[in-house]
């Protein structure tokens, strides 16, 4: 199925239930060492202005940075989604937007706030970032979200080019599209951090393969051997590498994505047809970009 004109349609009107994550803050440099234990609160932390417009339409992303840009970048894919979307920002205290505009989209509906327990006011390492979303607080802050039939998958991110050599599968989970109920149901019959100890779920290519890392690779994995239907369907249904390509673009490269992935790392040689394509990252980003113009 091509899903170029398909995905660019039910991104905006046909995507209810799905929850689009948007890990803004993970750079490739993030070092890899033991995870901070993550204890989630009793209840929600949410903002007292909490009103969210569209239950089933969440765009979430997380953030634990006092970015000046946040609030302008946040409040504008606000207006590219629409009224049907609500975008939930994870955040500590300290770092959500006090701007009069933020505050505005707020008190509508439009952003809803949910604040990060006090023991996680940053995530220092890729460990950390798994550990946070393979546990079940973060998805249960988005119910009712969850899944429907019109969009057929249930996980597409940028997938990984297999010929860098680094034995990685799957797809990336930075900017993906999740069924929020199937991931909990494999968090709630699965352990990521007990896998990564005993080294249980390893990289396929391999010889003597290492634990899988990242929550992203290890989700899909878990999604790839879900037993079948009693009618023989597949437990999950996943995209092909094309159909993935065409909604996030990291290593792997397609001109009219919706969306990019670590462009600095992966794309900085196609910054032209990026910014002319998605003049979105010159507010996303805080280094120079030059003009047309400046470019031989």
């Amino acid at each position: 199925m091509d899903i170029s004109s398909q995905t660019k349609k039910l991104f905006t009107i046909a995507a209810a239930f799905w929850i689009l994550i948007v890990l803004y803050r993970l750079q490739s440099s993030l070092p890899i060492s033991s995870p901070t234990t993550f204890v989630p609160p009793s209840k929600p932390v949410e903002h007292p202005a909490l009103k969210t417009k569209s239950a089933h339409n969440i765009a979430a992303i997380i953030e634990t940075r006092p970015l000046d840009n946040l609030a302008p970048l946040i409040l504008h894919f606000s207006s590219i989604l629409g009224p049907g979307w609500t975008v939930a920002l994870f955040s500590p205290k300290s770092a959500i937007p006090t701007s009069s505009p933020f505050q505005r989209a707020i008190k509508s509906g439009a952003v809803t706030i949910h604040e990060l327990p006090s023991n996680l006011t940053y995530f220092s390492n890729h460990k950390e970032v798994s550990e946070f979303l393979t546990t079940p607080w973060f998805w249960e802050q988005l119910a009712p979200a969850g899944h429907i039939f019109t969009f057929p998958y249930d996980f597409i991110g940028a997938p990984i080019d297999k010929t860098l050599g680094k034995g990685d599968v799957g797809m990336n989970g930075g900017l993906s599209l999740r069924n929020r109920t199937m991931v909990l149901k494999i968090i709630k019959e699965h352990s990521w951090k007990g896998e990564l100890e005993k080294a249980e779920i390893v990289y396929p290519a391999y010889k003597i393969p290492p634990p899988i890392l990242y929550e992203d690779q290890w989700f899909y994995q878990k999604l790839m051997n879900l037993t079948k239907h009693a009618d023989g369907s597949p437990g999950a249904r996943l995209p092909t590498e094309k159909e993935a390509m065409q909604f996030s673009v990291e290593s792997l490269w397609y001109d009219t994505p919706v969306g990019f992935h670590q462009i600095g790392r992966w794309n900085m040689d196609r910054i032209k047809k990026v910014t002319k394509f998605c003049p979105e990252l010159r507010l996303a980003t805080n280094n120079l970009i030059y003009d047309d113009d400046d470019w031989d």
